[in-house]
């Protein structure tokens, strides 16, 4: 324990240059629980927690909201993650996950996919209002429902497609599960009502605490992070299996972030020379952390 304590205090001296980028200037955006980087130069994605309709939103660097993305047809009932992924052919794709699940009574949880719009870009700001559709991916977990907040996408890579990984919460050690995605829009995608049952990979190496609220892969798939309340754990992925990289390896750097009323969300920026977060409450600071 003490060691531990004394890891703590020698981050928080580490963890210099930390910049306030700016504070959320909307009050539509009171409990942001993640984030993730935008191909939109400069826009950064995020969604509130429980209790906001389905809607994704973009913000610049300055927090300004700039475009709000409401899913045509979808119910929000608990989101708590977003990523983004380039695919094959140069898209972007957002990934929601309405996941939470605080009690573990869900029979099943959903992930929202859909391709990325691009935000016109012009001098002056104005708000770009869009309503788009997305495949719905549901999905059970092994052994009954869980809670999970950390949701991460591992691009195609040659003939092997993309996977989907979700690490659990409230577990010690913390879980992760994974499934393989189809192309979207393919008839695998569209065509399937049955739930996917999630494959258990086995428990995240390094880390004891039980609250991981988020987590984000780098633009090259080299890297990727999981955050908690108090801290982030950055592993390499040198072959690009982030299922590995979680389960047979411990964590390479460990970042103390900024003291937050409810810190969930945490993305690489799009050069992965830094992390960028964000908490839940009233017009919070973006920071943005120097990644060495």
């Amino acid at each position: 324990m003490i060691l531990r304590l004394l890891a703590v205090l020698f981050m928080a001296a580490v963890v210099s240059g930390q910049e306030v980028l700016g504070n959320i200037d909307s009050d539509q955006l009171t409990e942001i629980s993640g984030i993730t980087r935008s191909r939109n130069d400069g826009l950064f994605w995020v969604h509130n927690d429980s209790g906001d309709g389905p809607v994704a939103y973009a913000i610049d660097r300055q927090a300004r909201l700039r475009a709000r993305i409401e899913l045509e047809g979808v119910k929000a009932r608990d989101w708590e993650d977003i990523t983004s992924v380039q695919a094959a052919d140069g898209s972007v794709e957002l990934f929601l996950a309405d996941m939470g699940d605080n009690k573990a009574v869900r029979d099943s949880i959903v992930i929202y996919r859909l391709l990325e719009p691009v935000i016109p870009e012009g001098p002056a700001i104005k708000m770009v209002d869009l309503l788009m559709q997305a495949e719905a991916i549901e999905l059970v977990y092994p052994g009954g429902p869980r809670d999970a907040e950390a949701l991460l996408v591992q691009p195609a890579q040659g003939d092997a497609p993309a996977r989907l990984l979700i690490v659990s919460k409230r577990h010690s050690p913390n879980q992760v599960y994974a499934c393989d995605l189809p192309e979207l829009g393919s008839d695998a995608a569209a065509g399937s009502t049955v739930p996917v049952t999630l494959e258990l990979l086995g428990p995240v190496r390094g880390i004891e605490d039980p609250n991981i609220t988020g987590g984000d892969l780098s633009q090259d798939g080299k890297r990727l992070v999981l955050r908690t309340y108090l801290g982030a754990y950055e592993w390499d992925v040198p072959d690009g299996d982030v299922g590995a990289a979680l389960t047979e390896r411990d964590w390479s750097r460990q970042f103390l972030l900024p003291l937050q009323p409810q810190g969930e969300a945490i993305t690489f920026e799009a050069g992965g020379e830094a992390l960028i977060t964000v908490s839940e409450g009233d017009h919070q600071p973006l920071y943005r952390i120097p990644n060495p």
